[in-house]
């Protein structure tokens, strides 16, 4: 199953978003509410500025696409998938899709973005009949390019993607947040504490004090994607 995707608007995203919590509530056979983790990309193509941090992150849209597995959904916002004329796949950026989604965002708080390679980890849930909603109050926004470079941190972009999808297979079950449903294995896991997992585990590879200055808790207000 797809695990990353490029839905280039905002828009787009409530689809893909709406499509995939739906599909694991009828896999469940329920009608409860379903939450899982998903990383927002917000990545600028280097035609306009984006650093070697933020092409590599590019260039491993794919890999993680096939690596991710049931772990976590990877949204590169403002970015399509397009196929050329031998079949091949390749990202296409859009500044207008980029620059709105960015937007949307900082309506609802968000700051601090670098303009670079920005990742948002964040909770998506829908209920019955109501639309998908992102828990921004609780999220996790990171700064890829000054994660990667502080100072003592033993990290590389590949690394800290291996981390964070290991984080998310080993989350412990918790009686205390809703749970969703786990695609290769039809397990059901408590996805919220992987946000409090990746956070301990970051900061315990280049310090707590390091990583208050490098990460964001609790970055905007929910959003509403209706």
């Amino acid at each position: 199953m797809q695990q990353a995707f490029a839905p280039g608007s905002t828009a787009e995203l409530r689809c893909e978003l709406s499509m995939r919590l739906r599909s694991l509530q009828n896999t469940r056979g329920s009608t409860d509410s379903v939450t899982i983790p998903i990383g927002i990309c917000l990545v600028l193509a280097s035609e306009h500025g984006g650093n070697t941090v933020a092409s590599e992150l590019i260039q491993r849209f794919h890999l993680l696409n096939l690596e991710s597995g049931d772990a976590i959904d990877f949204y590169y916002l403002g970015w399509r998938v397009e196929t050329d004329g031998k079949g091949d796949q390749h990202l296409q950026f859009s500044l207008p899709d980029y620059v709105a989604a960015k937007q949307l965002l900082q309506s609802t708080g968000v700051r601090g973005f670098s303009g670079n390679a920005d990742l948002i980890l964040v909770d998506a849930s829908v209920a019955p009949d109501k639309p998908v909603e992102l828990k921004l109050e609780s999220a996790i926004q990171i700064d890829l390019t000054r994660l990667i470079a502080a100072e003592g941190a033993v990290l590389t972009l590949g690394s800290f993607f291996d981390m964070l999808m290991e984080s998310a297979r080993n989350s412990p079950p918790t009686s205390t947040t809703v749970h969703s449903l786990s695609d290769r294995l039809g397990m059901e896991m408590g996805k919220t504490a992987i946000l409090n997992v990746v956070w301990k585990k970051i900061g315990g590879l280049i310090g707590a004090e390091r990583l208050s200055q490098l990460a964001t808790r609790g970055v905007g207000r929910r959003l509403v994607l209706d």
